[in-house]
């Protein structure tokens, strides 16, 4: 793997020598190899747009390198009883400066907007369209379950019951919108520390988890 320019620790903190020393253990590939870096008010005007303030690492990380994938496959462990399964496999890291289904702000604007809790940016996926997100703000990372495996269908009927109750019509939202809106109402009953039922924590910082990130 070549490095990005100006790439290495002394050219940057030392998260900055963390992340090309992880991207090179896995292999990272461009998914596009005429990829640029972005200028330089590029990714603070997205922040701002998106009112999601990035932590430093990741950051970085959108500064110096485009979307991309491991060649040497890339699984971190989940929490113990995820629904997902044992590990997340890393399948693209996405990033900016290409095209829009690689962008996280578009995703997350986009893709992903009544989907995702707010405030949190789709950062890769895994084969099956599960996501790894980062909360703005703090950089913590989640693996984001796409088909709420936590919940029963017994559990999907008695939300429906409930936002019908409320005077909305469940069949004109979608799964996603549907759940964020009865965690809205029902914030104590998430069986889940996150605050959502389909979030699991898996690193504090973009950083810790790419030196998780192990090849397959």
């Amino acid at each position: 793997m070549s490095g990005p320019p100006n790439a290495g620790p002394e050219n940057g903190d030392g998260f900055q020598a963390e992340i090309d020393r992880a991207l090179a253990r896995l292999e990272f590939y461009p998914l596009d190899r005429s990829w640029r870096p972005p200028a330089a008010d590029a990714l603070a005007r997205m922040q701002v747009e998106a009112a999601c303030t990035l932590a430093t690492d990741y950051a970085g990380f959108l500064s110096r390198y485009g979307p991309g994938g491991f060649g040497a496959g890339g699984f971190v462990d989940l929490p113990e009883g995820c629904p997902i399964g044992a590990r997340f496999e890393v399948d693209i890291l996405y990033g900016i400066g290409c095209r829009d289904s690689w962008n996280p702000f578009h995703l997350a604007a986009e893709t992903y907007e009544g989907h995702l809790p707010a405030l949190y940016l789709p950062i890769a996926t895994d084969p099956g369209s599960n996501l790894l997100v980062c909360a703005c703000g703090s950089g913590a990372v989640f693996a984001w379950d796409h088909e709420h495996r936590e919940l029963s269908p017994a559990d999907l009927d008695r939300i429906a019951a409930e936002a019908a109750a409320a005077g909305l019509d469940p069949s004109r939202l979608d799964l996603g919108q549907l759940i964020l809106f009865w965690e809205s109402r029902n914030p104590t009953a998430v069986r889940n520390t996150t605050g959502h039922g389909n979030l699991y924590a898996v690193a504090g910082s973009f950083t810790e988890l790419l030196a998780n990130t192990r090849p397959s």
